[in-house]
């Protein structure tokens, strides 16, 4: 039997007791990724239960951007002097 599934995160996950032990992702799966998703800035998957609410883990993919003088030396050869495009 499958132990957890990975889905996109909607509302109907309970994400009130999660707890990974860094506050900072506590903090942004309770209260901010439902700003995430409704404004577009990233897409979050939840790990759960089959079955099951209750999130258990999730990630989340969001673009961003390195300023190009914050990368090192031998990286910067062949790109172009501006920010370089990331996933977050």
């Amino acid at each position: 039997m499958v132990d957890w599934i990975i889905e996109p995160f909607g509302k109907q996950h309970d994400r009130d007791g999660f707890s990974s032990g860094q506050p900072a992702l506590d903090e942004f799966i309770r209260h901010r990724v439902s700003q995430y998703e409704k404004r577009r800035l990233g897409k979050t998957f939840v790990a759960v239960q089959p079955g099951a609410t209750r999130v258990i883990g999730f990630y989340t993919l969001a673009a961003g951007a390195l300023e190009f003088e914050q990368l090192p030396d031998l990286s910067t050869r062949l790109l172009p002097r501006h920010p370089v495009p990331v996933v977050r």
